[in-house]
């Protein structure tokens, strides 16, 4: 039988399937889930990005350059402002559509913004200011308006009682459903929504003209946003395809209350010109929202559908797999057990070989040890008689040792004897140095006396009897006939 060797941690060879396994695995195979748009999510992308691209499409109709407009997006990333845009200004042109340049800040905004002034024709500001510490603004707001040539498009969450209270309800619904807050709700709810009067306010000291317009109803939001939360989801290229196919959205009625209001400042008042909202509007917005929830509801359906279809088909192909696995596995891994017990039989052989040329060294070993065991003994015996002999030759030296401990012991007392004498010897030098010392110390104390002697002899020779008799005695001696040296 062919044997595979297995790997170092037993593992078998993944198998390479055959014709027919192949042909299994492609009948078993669910099949791969079309690309479709979502409704839900291409409505909520032309609803957010539909006002916003009117209005920039009407601010870089009327300031069109021959170069290509340089838009700066302050916001979430989205292709959907892309797609909208550039669909908005192809229907608008009479030629080809001009090319558009647009910059993204989706990450922190640092201020103030790294570009020169008027470095853009219009800078667009999505869902962004609610996000930004109520702190900074105003300063954020005057830096938009600073890099912008043409105008600023504003399209945020304004403060006011209902929108407030719509964000509270899908906030609290996030949190209730997920433990945790939304995290752009929750934001908006930490930092304050912006005021619009304010905002309009700072737009002004940087263009001449704003005007504002509500574009999102708030009952369609906070219905479209609790439905996220339940079938959330990445907006993708098809949901931004499709968010171009619906005509762009027009304000929300007066007295409606709405989520989203649209600011646009400008230098020209006619940047921003809107259609009046209508019965029609409010209609057409009412079956809009029923086909994407209609077409969102059929989506899940139809998901639901394919993974239940799918689930038993997969399952089946997960056992099947698992099944050859564990049969390959298990084949494998008698063919390890066997060549494992091949190799246990080699190692035994090679151990009584082994243990067969220790057995025949050992006994070379013994004889060799015998003959060695004779010279020992016959050693041992020398080793004995020497030591007998140095036995004799210890106690002789014992016995020198004491003749030599006495000489010792009469040598120490000679020494000490000695050492007496000595110290005698040192204290009579004591003595005599003493009495030396006496000595000079007298022959010191004679010598100043004949000092003090011959001092007063001088002052008496040297007085007038002194000289007289000085004279008397120099006269008698040359009576006596001594000579002068007498």
């Amino acid at each position: 039988m062919d044997q595979t060797k297995p790997s170092a941690d037993n593992a078998p060879p993944a198998p390479t399937p055959s014709r027919s396994e192949a042909l299994f695995e492609r009948s078993i195979a669910p099949p791969v889930a079309a690309s479709r748009a979502n409704p839900l999510s291409a409505w909520r992308l032309h609803a957010r990005f539909g006002p916003v691209v009117a209005a920039l499409e009407r601010l870089l109709r009327h300031g069109r350059q021959a170069s290509a407009s340089r838009v700066l997006a302050l916001g979430r990333r989205s292709p959907a402002l892309e797609s909208l845009l550039q669909q908005s200004l192809s229907a608008s042109a009479a030629g080809p559509a001009p090319a558009v340049e647009l910059n993204w800040i989706d990450g922190s905004l640092s201020l103030p913004l790294p570009y020169e002034d008027a470095a853009f024709d219009a800078v667009v500001a999505i869902d962004a200011l609610p996000l930004v510490p109520p702190s900074a603004r105003e300063r954020t707001v005057l830096e938009l308006g600073r890099v912008a040539r043409l105008g600023v498009v504003l399209s945020s969450p304004f403060d006011g009682p209902n929108v407030v209270a719509a964000e509270r309800a899908v906030n609290g619904l996030h949190r209730s459903s997920r433990g945790v807050d939304h995290p752009e709700i929750g934001r908006h709810l930490e930092y304050g929504l912006p005021d619009l009067a304010l905002t309009c306010s700072w737009l002004e000291r940087v263009f001449a003209h704003v005007a504002t317009m509500p574009v999102e109803h708030l009952h369609v939001w906070q219905s479209m946003a609790s439905l996220e939360l339940f079938e959330h989801s990445e907006p993708t290229a098809a949901d931004a395809a499709d968010a171009t196919f619906f005509p762009i959205s027009v304000g929300v009625g007066e007295g409606d209350p709405a989520y989203r209001t649209l600011a646009v400042a400008s230098n020209r008042p006619y940047a921003v010109e809107f259609r009046p909202p209508g019965a029609g509007n409010a209609e057409f917005t009412a079956l809009a929202m029923h086909v994407a929830l209609e077409g969102a509801a059929q989506r899940q359906s139809l998901d639901r559908l394919f993974l239940a279809v799918t689930a038993d088909r997969e399952r089946e192909r997960q056992e099947f797999s698992e099944t050859v696995a564990s049969l390959a596995a298990e084949l494998h891994e008698r063919e390890a057990i066997g060549e494992k017990l091949q190799r246990d039989l080699r190692e035994r052989d090679l151990t009584v070989d082994h243990l067969q040329a220790t057995v025949a060294e050992l006994e070379q070993r013994i004889e060799l040890t015998d003959d060695h065991v004779e010279n020992l003994e016959a050693a041992i015996e020398a080793t004995r008689l020497h030591a007998r002999n140095l036995d004799a030759m210890r106690d002789e030296q014992r016995a020198r040792a004491d003749d030599l401990q006495v000489t010792v012991d009469g040598m120490h007392d000679s020494a000490t004897t000695s050492a007496q004498h000595i110290e005698n010897l040192e204290q009579l030098v004591a003595t005599l140095r003493a009495e030396l010392s006496e000595a000079s110390d007298r022959c010191l104390e004679a010598d100043a006396r004949a000092s003090q002697a011959v001092q007063k002899l001088d002052e008496v020779f040297s007085s007038r009897g002194g000289r007289a008799l000085g004279g008397y005695v120099r006269m008698k001696r040359r009576l006596l006939g001594k000579g002068k040296g007498e």
